[in-house]
């Protein structure tokens, strides 16, 4: 965990073998409303809570990151690296 910054913005990984770690993006407009990028990792990677088990295959993580829970979106971009 970085200084003033949430959990997710460091190299981080699952119990199922899958690690991921973000480089910050900076695009001239937002999505208002959409998720923080850290929490959309999060999700995708840990599980959403409320049963949803964590990814376990690459492809499971990717699925998950492109479509966040209730398909709100991303506010803003990140860069993923995703090791499996």
């Amino acid at each position: 965990v970085y200084p003033g910054g949430l959990l997710g913005w460091a190299a981080s990984w699952n119990a199922r073998g899958l690690y991921l770690t973000q480089n910050s993006l900076f695009p001239k407009r937002n999505l208002p409303g959409g998720l923080s990028s850290a929490f959309v990792q999060r999700a995708a990677l840990c599980g959403a809570g409320g049963g949803e088990a964590a990814a376990g295959s690459l492809d499971e993580l990717v699925g998950a990151l492109s479509t966040p829970r209730g398909g709100l979106g991303w506010s803003s971009a990140a860069s993923l690296n995703l090791v499996s």
